[in-house]
């Protein structure tokens, strides 16, 4: 037993060590964009986005950082809901929307790399198509609320008078940073080691080692439910094991489509309780933290059933 948790423990401190950096990152970006005209120019990209969505001012930075690190993305977020530029009722909006470009930049940079050299090019194309379909009605569901909340005659300034300078004070680039990078941390890497530590009960591992009696409702094969459970703690597992199944011929090609999108809402619902729930937690406060990660759920879910849907279709 001492054995099993000193090896779990180590499994969550290298899984924080590895991710501490980039959330790091991320709120150095965000302070950053948020402080001088860098910013500004680098999230001129995202400005047709913007606009679509209704997003003004400091918000606008939002999506860049997105685009970045969701989760550093979620603190800067938070930031402006205490200082009154975003709206209390407006951040699920925004929250929602957030899911598009973070997810352009884990399918462009991760996903596509390793799906079209063992997918080709027509089956890897069908998958990342299916992934950002659910993203894209997740982002419109955001701009729907987005646009419900905001008030024609109390729009947020144009310009962040924060954003005025190519010369930013450094001490205070790094303070804000910081202080977000804290927040976040404080609270998420005790959540990490404690979900780590969870998953090595036998109570909870026979509750997963039954998920394969939930997996063959969608019909599919044994190895099939092997890439779904495999992608539970990391999706990036789930494309490998597919990658290995596939070439000793155990799945096919036709098949990989409806595997993978089964194998991608078991992540989102694994990785909601593991993962997202303490970020959110951490950057929003336990109320705030809690409503965002389930509300989100509730609205992603129902895109990823439809795009499982489709991809049933094709097969």
């Amino acid at each position: 037993m001492i054995e099993t948790i000193a090896r779990e423990l180590e499994q969550g401190t290298r899984l924080c060590l590895t991710i501490l950096p980039f959330m790091f990152a991320g709120c150095l970006a965000g302070s950053l964009m948020a402080h001088c005209k860098f910013g500004t120019r680098r999230r001129a990209f995202f400005s047709p986005i913007a606009r679509l969505s209704g997003l003004h001012g400091p918000a606008t930075i939002y999506l860049p950082l997105c685009f970045l690190d969701h989760h550093s993305a979620n603190a800067y977020l938070s930031s402006l809901s205490r200082k009154g530029v975003v709206r209390k009722r407006g951040i699920l909006g925004i929250y929602l929307i957030g899911f598009f470009p973070s997810s352009l930049y884990f399918h462009i940079f991760f996903t596509a790399p390793i799906l079209y050299p063992v997918l080709g090019f027509e089956t890897a194309t069908t998958v990342l198509g299916l992934y950002l379909l659910a993203s894209l009605l997740t982002f419109c569901c955001g701009v729907v609320l987005t646009r419900f909340v905001s008030s024609p005659d109390r729009q947020p300034p144009v310009q962040d008078a924060s954003c005025q300078t190519d010369r930013p004070g450094w001490r205070m680039i790094m303070r804000d940073a910081a202080g977000q990078f804290r927040r976040m941390a404080i609270i998420f890497v005790p959540c990490i080691l404690a979900v780590e530590l969870l998953l090595a009960v036998p109570a909870v591992q026979s509750a997963m080692d039954k998920a394969d009696v939930f997996l063959a409702w969608f019909e599919v094969p044994s190895e099939g439910a092997l890439v779904a459970m495999s992608a539970l703690p990391n999706i990036m597992v789930g494309y490998a094991t597919a990658a290995t199944c596939l070439d000793d011929s155990l799945i096919t090609l036709a098949q990989i489509p409806k595997i993978l999108m089964l194998a991608a809402l078991g992540n989102v619902v694994f990785s909601t309780f593991s993962y997202f729930f303490s970020a959110n937690v951490a950057a929003f406060g336990t109320r705030r933290g809690t409503y965002l990660t389930f509300a989100g759920l509730g609205v992603r879910l129902p895109w990823l059933f439809l795009s499982l849907y489709l991809a049933s279709l094709i097969e």
